[in-house]
């Protein structure tokens, strides 16, 4: 609104000049026309062809330029945009990448329940993250799965009454028992299961 109101001023000042300095306006237009054309009766005429086809180029320079700026403007605003937007999914991220983390936080320490449902709770956890986030968190899992496998089941101390079955079954069905091997987020990994109390668990459709 300045600038527009800048330029009607500028116009303003021009259009008063000349009306108080029309007859030397007049005059100086009339001796110039006379010198660019001093054999053409209708000098005057062209002179003013050619002033009104300056004007009119200046016009339409002047709309070059304010379509210029309005363009560099939109062009500044999409890079904002882009850059919130940018901005947006950053801290979606982080915010996503930390809810995983304090799912898998609390996941561990159920494991260390001795309460079979909430040992369960964790493992289905740990497997559903390793599912979704199979980069960061599949391998990290079954090795703390079969680590929990291991500690759970050492046949030096441990008999089958001394641990779940139905928790141990699972992670063997979880880690070993997948359906769609393409799907499967620990088909590279090889875990340690030596000296373990496994006699009681079911191995049918386990493919180590």
């Amino acid at each position: 609104m300045k600038k527009i109101s800048y330029v009607f001023l500028i116009i303003l000042v021009i259009v008063l000049l000349f009306y108080w300095n029309w007859n030397i306006f007049l005059n100086s237009f009339e001796e110039f026309a006379c010198w660019l054309y001093p054999t053409d009766e209708n000098r005057n005429a062209e002179l003013l062809k050619i002033l009104l086809t300056f004007i009119g180029g200046l016009g339409v320079l002047y709309g070059i330029y304010l379509n210029y700026r309005k363009t560099k403007s939109t062009d500044k605003s999409i890079q904002l945009q882009s850059l919130a937007i940018s901005k947006q999914s950053d801290q979606l991220e982080l915010s996503r990448k930390s809810q995983i983390d304090e799912r898998f936080k609390n996941a561990v320490e159920h494991l260390g329940s001795d309460k079979e449902p909430i040992i369960l709770g964790g493992v289905a956890v740990l497997h559903q993250i390793a599912i979704e986030n199979p980069v960061n968190y599949s391998e990290v899992v079954f090795n703390i799965l079969t680590s929990f496998i291991r500690s759970s089941t050492n046949v030096l101390n441990k008999t089958a009454d001394d641990f779940s079955k139905t928790v141990i079954q699972t992670i063997i069905n979880n880690l070993f028992k997948f359906k769609d091997v393409k799907q499967n987020p620990y088909a590279n990994f090889k875990g340690d299961l030596s000296h373990c109390n496994l006699i009681s668990i079911d191995f049918n459709d386990v493919d180590f």
